[in-house]
């Protein structure tokens, strides 16, 4: 296809402007954006679009700025750097609107609140889980490149916590210094794969898992070089008023994309952070998930906290009102809710996560919180309380299974269902699901993860048919600073 100039009109999910040829084709265009006229040229033709893999801008978007990254565009790790912070909010704010409105067929007018911006949008992410390859002469360290597996290698990321930094550049010389082999995926040979860091900015707190292509009896002999060298990487740390609270080895021998291994053994230390989000400690092991913006959960769990207790006031007999927390992880949410409520019930399929989740229960004194390891839908079906009047589910980015939307739109005590959402798509899906049963009463979206095209949104739901239990709706007025 010959070169053609195109109108953007949208960004799509991988942060590429949209644009059409003149027969209506779609165009993905990297790097443009919104109300940018562009020459685009060596269009590789798909099914139903096409991608452009060189463009020229014309006319380019007030709302263009310079990236502050020297990695972008070429590492994946963000995709709207050269985009206006409050553009990209507008962008994310009306995105999720469309979203909602198409997939959904969901009206949503009167309820979507505007989206809360972030007060830090550099360095904000408390983990980071980088790949190592190259040579042990020239190891490469860095996120990958977009929509492949080649490794962008730099000497920091300006969305990581600092001591990301800290922790590439030690490893770097390590494995120039000792001879560590870094992993070759494509022969799936060496031995250093990934390595992953926990920071909390609250504690100084920091804690290294390294990810070894090999299994545990073959792994003894990096344990050893570790441990002799973990006092000179602690050192590093302290100059900069942080504390390395340990190191764990995970063993991952087998090939694909699956970062941790089944088998984990502490090296040095005790290879655990702790973090304080709205006045809750949390425990985190290496591979407990979090929320990586520790600023911006702290306000996801405010808009949380104002949901249910606007719920509960419309409870007759709110005395013995119980909550549930479904895909609960390590306590996150359901701790921030302890004193709302009689008792809050936690559900989680990972065993791990419910350990951490009663560790972090004892730890802050929620002797009412309890966390159940079993799928929510067998649990709900069989065990749910009549008293449990508010469920909350935070589910991963596939959203709701279908077999427990429909547990809970049988489950006609429950008064109030709070969504979080990771991924618009199927957060519209799902509500379009539950459409009969629940009436959206608030949709908040949130931005977790600036510079990308992610989205957070948290929406309050109440049952449309009333039970004898509630005084009628209640209006959500919400505190969104």
């Amino acid at each position: 296809m010959e070169n053609m100039i195109t109108r953007i009109r949208d960004l799509n999910q991988y942060g590429q402007g949209v644009g059409e040829t003149e027969d209506g084709l779609v165009i993905f265009v990297e790097g443009a954006l919104p109300g940018e006229l562009v020459d685009v040229s060596s269009l590789e033709s798909k099914k139903n679009f096409a991608i452009a893999s060189s463009a020229t801008t014309i006319e380019p978007s007030p709302l263009r700025v310079t990236p502050a990254c020297p990695y972008y565009p070429d590492c994946g790790g963000c995709q709207l750097q050269h985009f206006s912070y409050e553009a990209q909010l507008s962008w994310k704010q009306n995105n999720l609107q469309e979203q909602l409105s198409r997939i959904g067929n969901l009206d949503i007018s009167g309820v979507l609140s505007p989206m809360i911006a972030a007060n830090t949008v550099w360095h904000y992410r408390n983990k980071a889980i980088l790949p190592v390859g190259g040579t042990k002469d020239m190891p490469q360290i860095g996120f990958f490149r977009r929509l492949s597996h080649d490794i962008v290698d730099g000497t920091h990321c300006m969305i990581q916590h600092p001591t990301e930094e800290i922790l590439r550049a030690f490893i770097r010389s390590l494995i120039h210094r000792e001879g560590i082999q870094p992993y070759k995926e494509e022969e799936h040979k060496g031995l250093l794969r990934n390595y992953v860091v926990r920071s909390s900015e609250v504690t100084k707190e920091v804690s290294l898992t390294l990810i070894l292509n090999t299994t545990r009896a073959k792994g003894e002999g990096f344990a050893e070089l570790w441990r002799q060298n973990f006092q000179e990487l602690a050192h590093v740390l302290a100059k900069d008023g942080y504390t390395l609270t340990g190191t764990a080895l995970n063993f991952n021998p087998k090939r694909g994309n699956v970062i941790f291994g089944r088998e984990n053994i502490t090296i040095t230390g005790n290879p655990q952070i702790t973090d304080i989000i709205n006045e809750k400690s949390y425990v985190l092991s290496p591979v407990s998930f979090f929320q990586v913006n520790s600023e911006q959960a702290a306000k996801l769990y405010s808009v949380v906290r104002d949901y249910v207790s606007k719920s509960i006031e419309i409870i007759e007999d709110n005395q013995h009102t119980m909550i549930l927390d479904i895909y609960c992880g390590v306590g996150s949410i359901a701790l921030q809710l302890a004193n709302l409520a009689q008792s809050v019930i936690g559900i989680e399929v990972n065993e791990k996560a419910v350990a951490d989740a009663n560790v972090n229960a004892r730890l802050n004194n929620c002797a009412n919180c309890r966390f159940i390891a079993a799928k929510a839908e067998t649990w709900i079906q069989n065990d749910l309380d009549k008293n449990v009047k508010i469920a909350i589910v935070d589910p991963p980015r596939r959203g709701l299974e279908p077999k427990l939307i429909k547990a809970l739109n049988k489950a006609e005590h429950l008064n109030s269902l709070i969504y979080v959402s990771c991924n618009p798509a199927t957060l519209a899906r799902d509500l379009a699901a539950m459409s009969s049963d629940w009436k959206i009463q608030n949709i908040q979206p949130l931005d977790l993860f600036p510079h990308t095209t992610h989205v957070e949104t948290i929406v309050l739901l109440s049952r449309k048919t009333a039970n004898s239990h509630t005084r009628g709706e209640a209006k959500f007025l919400l505190n969104k600073s």
